[in-house]
């Protein structure tokens, strides 16, 4: 086996002053698109850092190419006055990859701050209509059109603050879903990737928007995303993160543009990214993808402000993960020279702030390991290994070790060595390989991990649709039937299971089959399950601890749900007074509430009424009904509030309903704190012959302080049709 390094000279380039419409004969081979709101555009401050020309980047200005500097954005025409913008993830995105893969990157950049991904839609006219899809595309194809020979090789996405909520997270993946198809189908690009960022994290923010961004890479074809983990906001006057603000920082921005790149690295172009990578900030390396700051780096030296054009503070380094077969050295202001094996936290071997400049080199390799068909190379720097066996394999294998180059290990045991080996007896297991010298000290030992592969042809199908299906969400109603097959003896199989996780964290996790078998036909009855956006996960486990794991975007929709969420009635110069309310009848006792939503959960409609007051809807085909209301003493509820059905309006028949309690914020100074109640029930079975349902405050009560009604959900089963 022969291992080629491939190493990446990079130099410190003088700083230039910036210099505008500079003009270039140069053309891109690979063109980006870079959208989304103000973290693409960029709020972090210019350093000179970032002013150096890249001899291997372009970006577009609307005639021609140009050099690339840090201010990438300034020709978007999605701003609404072209100029310079701040520093973004663009930048270190375009230099890392002209960098390692040689080839001329373009830019094209067209972000707007503030914006909602809503408002990125193909054809969108409503609220704040900026034509931001329409007018990336045209800056696109404008760029691809004066660049024939050039293709468009991907489109970076940075948005998600301006739909961090709920109700913007609900409907985020389905979204961007179709902005990533009708991009690719205008642009001509269909096998165009797409990265999406993670916004920032810091002060609870991103709980909603960023799940969505994840679980989007596992339902969108050659969709992929990037961590903001460890990255903080803009500073201060005093220099610490102010959590207030949602913009990245110089250092951060500099970070998010090189995991941009290293994820276009891998899948676009094949190439790893760097042998190894450096952690900073508080957090410590775990094995979870860009935990704090960090930055993946070829072979080659790199000293202070080389790192920090990476984004990293060389005195704050933290740990570091390290490939197999390669050194990263850690030059001290001591003048030491620490070689790190893969190790979780740098401050126990060299002193906090002492390191000066970082070395990457390969290590050297001394020893072949054969079993079965697979061969395994040890380097004198590794001490630990995994070698993933075929599935199928029941035996534990015999281990040869071969020595290959002895000069080195030599050197260090200073005389002849030899090698013994503790065979594996079970699968899994570690094959422990030491290297001796002639006293049988032990100057090497490496733990090789053996596991085998998991099942291979796994067959999920969900009623008649074999999973996974990327490109769109299946729907689940009544009932539905699992089944999952494999090829492979059925003695090797552990056990199966599939669990359905519910995108809304407020809903139960679902259970769907669990078992040593495999599921010939698991019966679902979705009617039991909560309407809304779910993950299925099937895993399948061998004996050998192999697992296989399927992820699928489900929706489960039995119902169609009208929502009567109360508004107030408004007065119009031109039309009158304006009911938005979905009653059809109605007393004039009621009062609308709009203040102090966070005492009555979060609920910003609400009435009150005084005695004998009631509204009226629409049965229609509905079957059940959910009345959410607010009361200061829930025990007078049942006594209270009356729901009925009626054919005519005339004659009323009373319905049962159950009661489900729960408690909101207490309002401060001692006044009394609201309950929100959820009272369910069914329509009767002659429903068919009832046309409205009523809720009806009972006479002798003075509910208007202590009952507010917040919402009328009426549900409808959904036909097989829809």
């Amino acid at each position: 086996l022969v291992m080629v390094f491939t190493v990446f000279l990079l130099t410190i380039t003088a700083v230039l002053p910036l210099r505008i419409n500079a003009a270039t004969d140069d053309v891109p081979e690979d063109i980006f698109l870079l959208i989304g709101q103000s973290n693409m555009l960029g709020c972090a401050p210019i350093t000179p850092l970032d002013l150096e020309t890249l001899p291997g980047a372009l970006l577009f200005n609307g005639r021609g190419w140009e050099p690339l500097r840090a201010s990438v954005q300034r020709y978007s025409t999605a701003l609404p006055t072209p100029g310079r913008s701040n520093l973004g993830p663009g930048y270190t995105f375009a230099r890392k990859l002209s960098e390692v893969t040689g080839r001329k990157i373009g830019i094209v950049a067209n972000a707007r701050g503030g914006t909602r991904i809503a408002w990125w839609q193909k054809g969108y006219t409503g609220e704040n209509d900026y034509d931001l899809y329409e007018k990336a595309v045209a800056q696109a194809r404008l760029a691809l059109e004066k660049t024939p020979n050039a293709r468009l090789a991907g489109i970076l996405w940075h948005q998600g603050e301006g739909d961090n909520s709920a109700s913007g997270a609900a409907e985020y993946i389905e979204r961007l879903q179709t902005l990533i198809s009708d991009l690719r189908r205008d642009l001509n690009a269909p096998d165009a990737i797409f990265i999406a960022g993670e916004v920032g994290t810091w002060n609870g923010r991103g709980t909603q928007v960023n799940p969505q961004i994840r679980k989007a890479e596992e339902v969108i074809d050659n969709m992929y995303w990037v961590s903001s983990a460890g990255l903080v906001p803009l500073l201060q006057a005093d220099g610490t993160p102010d959590l207030t603000d949602p913009h990245f920082n110089t250092l951060s921005q500099r970070v998010l543009g090189e995991r941009y790149a290293d994820k276009a690295l891998t899948i676009l172009y094949g190439l790893s990214p760097g042998v190894a990578t450096l952690y900073a900030a508080n957090e410590l390396f775990d094995g979870l993808r860009f935990t704090g700051y960090s930055t993946t780096l070829p072979i080659g030296d790199y000293d202070k402000q080389a790192l920090e054009r990476r984004g990293i503070d060389v005195t704050k380094l933290a740990s570091v993960q390290v490939e197999s077969g390669y050194d990263v050295i850690l030059r001290t202001t001591e003048g030491s020279v620490v070689v790190v094996d893969d190790t979780a936290s740098l401050h126990e071997l060299v002193p906090p702030g002492s390191i000066q400049a970082v070395s990457v080199a390969p290590s050297p390799i001394f020893a072949r390991v054969s079993l079965l068909e697979h061969t395994l190379l040890l380097a004198l720097n590794q001490k630990s290994y995994q070698l993933q066996l075929p599935f199928g394999v029941t035996k534990a294998p015999a281990v040869e070790v071969t020595l290959l180059d002895t000069t080195s290990i030599q050197e260090l045991a200073d005389k002849q060595v030899s090698i013994e080996v503790v065979q594996p007896t079970t699968l899994p297991d570690t094959v422990r390989v030491r290297t001796l010298d002639q006293s049988g000290t032990v100057v090497h030992e490496a733990d090789i991990r053996l596991t085998v592969a998991p099942l291979p042809n796994i067959d999920v199908m969900v009623g008649v649709a074999t999973l996974p299906i990327k490109t769109q969400t299946v729907v689940l109603r009544g009932s539905a039937a699992l089944r999952v097959t494999a090829d492979g003896p059925a003695e090797l199989l552990a056990g199966c299971e599939a669990i359905l996780t519910p995108t809304n964290t407020e809903l139960p996790e679902i259970v769907w089959y669990s078992g040593t078998q495999l599921p010939q036909e698991a019966q679902l009855d979705t009617l039991t399950v909560a309407d809304g956006f779910y993950i299925l996960t099937v895993k399948v486990t061998t004996l050998a601890g192999s697992i296989y794991e399927l992820n699928q975007s489900v929706r489960v929709h039995n119902w169609n749900k009208q929502n009567d969420e109360l508004q107030p009635i408004t007065v119009s110069d031109w039309f009158g007074a304006i009911n938005p309310r979905l009653t059809v009848s109605e007393s004039e006792g009621w009062h609308s509430f709009v203040d102090d939503p966070e005492h009555f959960c979060g609920d910003r409609h609400r009435l009150a009424g005084g005695q004998d007051d009631y509204l009226i809807w629409e049965v229609q085909s509905a079957e059940k009904y959910i009345l959410t209301l607010y009361a200061i003493r829930p025990e007078q509820v049942p006594s209270v509030v009356e729901v009925a059905v009626s054919p005519d309006m005339v004659t009323w028949q009373a319905l049962d309903y159950a009661i489900a309690v729960s408690e909101c914020v207490a309002p401060v100074g001692g006044a009394e704190k609201w309950w929100q109640m959820c009272l369910t029930g069914e329509l009767m079975p002659e429903s068919d012959q009832m046309r409205y349902i009523r809720v009806f405050m009972q006479s002798g009560s003075d509910p208007a302080q202590e009952i507010q009604l917040g919402s009328m959900e009426l549900w409808t089963p959904v036909t097989q049709s829809e």
